[in-house]
């Protein structure tokens, strides 16, 4: 099944290297894999941009250091959800997806103030909160 995430590939030692070339505004690791923002944020930043990024809890300090103005939106779904979507991405076994569930939800840091979204239902109604929440930061 092919993934409709807006996503971009890479291997082990490629990621590595663009990590060093600097082409990463932020990296982290989750679920045995690497994750990284490119660096192209700061341009649309820089030009009053809103942007919009799907990251870990595990990197919401870095984040808040390097963009102290960021919005941190919490987007949770109930575990029969997720379990489902995460099925329907067709990357991990019913038994990984199990036993991600069953570690997932790192806790949010104590000093970070959190917009908390609920996407259990239907898309439109977690967007729109989401665009409520963006207009009002």
């Amino acid at each position: 099944m092919a993934s409709l995430e807006d996503h971009d590939s890479i291997d082990v030692a490629g990621f590595e290297a663009a990590k060093a070339r600097g082409e990463f505004a932020l990296t982290w690791e989750a679920h045995g894999l690497s994750y990284g923002i490119p660096i192209s944020i700061e341009t649309e930043l820089a030009a009053g941009r809103t942007v919009v990024m799907n990251g870990s809890r595990r990197m919401i300090g870095d984040a808040q250091a390097r963009y102290p103005r960021c919005l941190v939106t919490l987007i949770t779904a109930d575990p029969e959800v997720r379990a489902k979507r995460l099925a329907g991405r067709g990357r991990e076994t019913e038994a990984e997806i199990t036993e991600r569930l069953r570690h997932e939800g790192a806790p949010v840091p104590d000093d970070v103030e959190v917009v908390r979204i609920d996407n259990s239902g239907d898309l439109a109604t977690a967007v729109a909160a989401l665009v409520r929440a963006l207009r009002q930061a």
